[in-house]
């Protein structure tokens, strides 16, 4: 419409179009002259609008910004900020606690009460809209496909359990795809319960013998917070007896999959269920998952 403003047209009702428009990078506004100037290699001279400005950038070491002084709400009031980017959860807290970092974020639960008891940082927590969850994908022919085998694997999962002894109880369960600080949340919307028998009465319906379905977890191993913890609980605790595979992805692994779409796999993102493939099956008692657990140090 003119130098500030323009007009869409939906093909659709989107009552969140204001905020896609502000969360996504898609209609990020630059300039043409460093479009032309920069061409593919746009992404590693990014300009923005915000209260700092692209300095440096050394892939899977450091990214640093310092401050824009012209930025329209006032200058900040730190000059730069480096972005150290250390995989290992470990390693990250190695860092803070020798004060080679200032912040880090995903505190592993297991670590939180010796963090608060250091004497050298604090710890601070809140609600999240990041969401772990497990994906039943249904894309290719297959026991994924019905429905009721879906909510049987939904009702094996002990979820508060997970929460409790794997998570100590640093973990909110989700009832639904949207947090509490998401807009569209709803409160209104009802958890599926815990239930071994209703779980096998609906694999019985859908003709599916438990013994005889492999199935296989695929999850990543250190993006999140104890994430191959939570998917070998859940593969210990199919108590309905279906052998389960675990198959530990690396982050490229997950990241080129994703932008795949999973249209090759039975299952999608962070903790993934599908039908049998190669990977490690798992035939460990459940009575063992906590010895196991010990043993890695959780």
């Amino acid at each position: 419409m003119d130098s500030n403003r323009f007009f869409g047209l939906l093909a659709e009702p989107r009552p969140r179009f204001i905020e896609f428009l502000a969360a996504n990078d898609l209609f990020g506004g630059v300039a043409r002259e460093v479009v032309q100037a920069y061409g593919d290699k746009l992404a590693e001279h990014p300009v923005g609008t915000g209260p700092f400005k692209f300095l440096q950038w050394a892939r899977d070491e450091k990214l640093v910004v310092v401050r824009n002084d012209d930025y329209w709400k006032g200058k900040a009031e730190i000059k730069k900020v480096t972005f150290r980017f250390i995989p290992e959860f470990s390693a990250r807290l190695a860092a803070l606690l020798a004060g080679e970092i200032d912040i880090m974020k995903d505190v592993p639960p297991q670590n939180v009460e010796m963090l608060e008891k250091s004497g050298k940082a604090r710890l601070r927590a809140t609600v999240s809209s990041r969401i772990n969850y497990l994906a039943l994908v249904n894309l290719k022919p297959g026991p994924m496909q019905d429905i009721r085998v879906r909510k049987a694997i939904h009702a094996s999962v002990n979820v508060d359990e997970l929460i409790q002894q794997v998570l100590r109880g640093r973990a909110s369960k989700m009832c639904g795809p949207l947090s509490p600080i998401n807009v569209d949340f709803s409160p209104k919307v009802q958890c599926l319960k815990y239930d071994v028998a209703h779980a096998k009465n609906l694999l019985k319906a859908a003709n599916i013998d438990p013994g005889r379905l492999t199935l296989t977890l695929d999850t990543p191993s250190g993006r999140y917070p104890l994430d191959k913890d939570v998917s070998l609980a859940t593969a210990l605790g199919r108590e309905y007896g279906v052998p389960m595979r675990l198959a530990n992805l690396a982050l490229e692994e997950i990241t080129e999959a994703l932008g795949r779409g999973w249209g090759d796999r039975d299952s999608s993102s962070f903790m993934l269920l599908e039908e049998e493939r190669a990977g490690v099956e798992i035939k460990v008692p459940r009575e063992r998952l906590q010895q196991i657990l010990e043993q890695d140090g959780r």
